[in-house]
């Protein structure tokens, strides 16, 4: 008996725990960055939600995005939201769908290419705390 009440106490722990990740990933805002301002150079940013983390580097020559490469990807189920990458590079922007059943990953992917990319905007458009790492305390 004793054994059970743990086990229900302990499952619930972890579901809270979970959803509140969950929640916060629900919350990122992609911003609509105009990529003919970026200069050229390769940036490197991370998003970490906790439960989903990722890095990207992000490569732009003459105002276009020419490469997107993740880096690092830890996402339980959300792999399939990597091909993310490719929407961008081929529409040049952030404005993309996400992956149906990696939501979570899209977004968190999509904000580590948006803090990457505003590190390559002209100084006076980019406020000094974007380009800190995004991450949770």
């Amino acid at each position: 008996m004793l054994k059970a009440k743990l086990l229900i106490a302990f499952s619930l722990i972890i579901m809270c725990l979970g959803f509140t990740g969950c929640f916060e990933i629900g919350d990122i805002e992609i911003a609509d960055i105009d990529f003919k301002s970026v200069k050229t150079g390769t940036y490197t940013a991370t998003c970490d939600k906790k439960i989903v983390k990722a890095t990207v580097t992000v490569e732009v020559e003459n105002n276009r995005v020419t490469n997107i490469q993740i880096i690092k990807h830890e996402c339980g189920k959300g792999k399939k939201a990597e091909v993310i990458v490719k929407q961008v590079i081929d529409s040049q922007s952030l404005m993309v769908e996400t992956i149906t059943g990696a939501t979570g990953s899209s977004k968190v992917i999509l904000k580590a290419i948006e803090s990457a990319l505003k590190q390559g905007l002209s100084e006076n458009r980019v406020p000094a705390d974007s380009l800190l790492e995004m991450k949770q305390p």
